[in-house]
């Protein structure tokens, strides 16, 4: 029954812990050899695992990455056996129109989507839960935000992003798109070489089917809760802190407007990505306080580029953006890949810059590099972090 399945979501969610828990140990043993830099790398790491994988969808998105970053090797292994791929023809009728080649350029491109947009939709929940939990407690506090508020939150997601709109047909598109190359790669086995290509259709009808289940399985367990407990984010203190100030300086018992959530941040292609979440405004509370209005508004002290640089955070940046760019460059490395993993590569490359530095000039120029010849080589994802440890990318 209900309880059954909250106790199996539990349990798998301890299981997707086990990597922060690992690093957790980690850092205690560079502790123990008095390895601060590499300590404070590994609890980072720990805590970034762990607040990822407590997060709603957090299991999606591991289960998500590690089916398509399978589909998206599987790819790779097939196009690299290319005097096999040369001599398969596929079928009269659309098969031949499309051929071998394309057809796993378009399985690479799907299971690059799918990598991307595992954790970008997450992310999209988070912030509408976020923005809601500052309309609901006191700033520094978390919320208990009910379940009709989490339901709104995920459908304002699918129907007010069109990025995510894009992606829900493409979903489909890919699982049609592998359907339809199981039946065309049985022709020869030199369409199929060492299975690489059945592989990746059996991981890409696989990946469709848990997404359906997954979100299934999700729905009922929102029926099950009563709340959710989630804290604003640090973008929403400033503006939260001096609205509630206002409330304390009119009082308590006078009556304000009460702002929701009815605008939502911008998608995908309007922008969603670009500024840092804005602050709402909160509805008066039942009784006065007074928040500590230091700690929420204050500025940072500004820090330097190096220092910024140095931070656990920033370092795990520069790693994510070193292999955007080597992947980038596969081409270069193995030829035998061909410029078409550049085509499947470059929107995925653009949402990921996108989702690192929340920045649309950012995630347009990693994609035209990326899709233009001989530009591959251009670092972009590593420039972007210089720019970003630099304040170049900060809110205004």
């Amino acid at each position: 029954g209900a309880e059954a399945m909250i106790h199996l979501f539990t349990g798998a969610k301890q299981l997707c812990a086990l990597p922060g828990k690992a690093c957790t140990a980690c850092g205690k043993l560079c502790d123990e050899i008095d390895c601060k830099p590499c300590q404070g790398i590994c609890d980072e790491c720990s805590k970034s695992c762990g607040n990822f994988i407590a997060k709603p969808l957090g299991m999606y998105v591991v289960i998500g990455v590690i089916l398509s970053g399978m589909e998206i090797a599987c790819c790779l292994l097939a196009l690299v056996k290319e005097q096999d791929l040369a001599e398969c023809q596929f079928k009269e009728g659309l098969g031949s129109s499309v051929g071998v080649l394309h057809w796993l350029y378009g399985q690479l491109g799907m299971a690059w989507l799918h990598l991307v947009f595992a954790p970008y939709i997450q992310i999209r929940l988070w912030q509408n839960l976020q923005t809601d939990a500052a309309t609901s407690a006191q700033p520094g506090h978390a919320a208990q935000l009910t379940k009709a508020q989490v339901k709104q939150a995920l459908s304002d997601v699918f129907w007010h992003d069109i990025g995510v709109c894009f992606y829900v047909f493409a979903l489909f598109g890919s699982a049609a798109w592998s359907y339809l190359g199981m039946d065309w790669i049985q022709v020869s086995y030199k369409c199929d070489p060492d299975g690489w290509s059945s592989y990746s259709v059996q991981l890409g009808l696989l990946f469709f089917v848990f997404v359906i289940g997954y979100f299934i399985c999700w729905n009922c367990y929102l029926e099950c809760m009563s709340t959710m407990e989630v804290k604003a984010s640090e973008y929403h203190l400033p503006a939260a802190a001096a609205t509630f100030a206002a409330l304390n300086a009119q009082g308590a018992g006078q009556p304000q407007q009460q702002q929701q959530r009815t605008a939502q941040a911008p998608g995908f292609v309007a922008g969603l990505f670009g500024a840092k979440p804005q602050a709402t405004a909160t509805p008066p509370p039942s009784a006065p306080f007074m928040p500590d209005l230091a700690a929420a508004s204050a500025p940072p002290r500004p820090q330097t580029a190096f220092q910024r640089a140095m931070t656990p955070g920033q370092l795990l940046k520069l790693l994510v953006c070193l292999g955007l760019d080597a992947f980038g460059d596969a081409s270069y490395a193995i030829p035998a890949l061909g410029e078409g993993v550049d085509l499947a590569y470059a929107p995925a490359q653009a949402i990921a810059l996108r989702m690192l530095f929340q920045s649309n000039a950012v995630a347009l120029i990693g994609f035209a590099e990326e899709i233009a010849p001989f530009t591959d080589i251009i670092p972009t994802a590593t420039i972007a972090w210089f720019l970003d440890i630099n304040g170049v990318f900060d809110p205004r």
